[in-house]
């Protein structure tokens, strides 16, 4: 199985162009979007002092100019970023932009209800197939379905638009989805996964205690933990500069 992974997330190796980090054909366009729930203040200078020029909603599409050097707001580690909104031009903590689309799930379902009986990793697979163009279909690479039902076994994955690749590992009773994407740091994914789930579940308590953040001998961000609640945990794994993997899980 690990070779199959192994095999699978090759694909989504960096390359280096003239400066510039490629992931697989894809390079990340000038679009972001605010993921802070509560909306995001956008300043005339890279400061939480400095005046508002605006304030972001919401799933608000602005357009990056630049990126400032590395910064720390609260326990975030990002950067101010130099944006456009309209005609109004000012800085935003890169923290709570993405460059995935905000989430904003159709679900059928009571998703809080949902939450208590299968954890969070079908929001980050809904999530994918409502915003995100595929490019493949799903692929199976491995089932293992002996006579006994409790030893059957699933591999799928599926790439999809803006370089994001999808792992699925299903068991009997358990399950995990690795989400590779590219163009965000550890923190800026915790803000997007903080944001998937508030958003369809405000009183959702997945977040209410700090995950525990791992640091290489740098002191670099390499990776997030959120222990097991319930049956379910999830971890963000910093892989490069700027690229990521969301891996969520559920069961036994």
């Amino acid at each position: 199985m690990k070779h199959l992974i192994a095999i699978f997330f090759c694909l989504g190796l960096v390359l280096h162009t003239q400066g510039q980090e490629r992931y697989y054909g894809y390079f990340p366009d000038s679009a972001r979007y605010v993921i802070a729930p509560s909306g995001l203040n956008l300043r005339a200078e890279p400061s939480t002092s400095a005046s508002v020029v605006a304030k972001l909603p919401y799933a608000t599409e602005v357009q990056s100019l630049r990126s400032l050097g590395e910064s720390v707001l609260g326990d975030r580690v990002g950067a101010w970023e130099k944006v456009k909104y309209g005609d109004v031009v000012g800085y935003a903590f890169n923290v709570y932009l993405s460059v995935l689309p905000a989430p904003q799930l159709n679900l059928r379902e009571d998703p809080c209800e949902e939450m208590s009986w299968y954890g969070y990793e079908f929001l980050l697979r809904q999530y994918l197939e409502q915003h995100l163009v595929p490019l493949t279909e799903e692929v199976e690479v491995l089932e293992y379905d002996p006579y006994a039902e409790e030893q059957s076994h699933a591999q799928f994955y599926r790439q999809y638009e803006k370089g994001v690749f999808m792992f699925q590992d299903t068991w009997y009773e358990s399950s995990q989805t690795h989400v590779r994407l590219f163009g965000m740091t550890p923190d800026q994914a915790l803000t997007f996964v903080e944001a998937l789930v508030k958003t369809n579940c405000p009183e959702n308590t997945l977040f209410d205690s700090p995950p525990k953040r791992v640091h290489n001998q740098d002191e670099t961000l390499i990776l997030i933990e959120d222990g097991t609640q319930g049956g379910w945990w999830m971890s963000i794994q910093r892989l490069s500069y700027l690229s990521v993997e969301i891996v969520m899980g559920s069961g036994v």
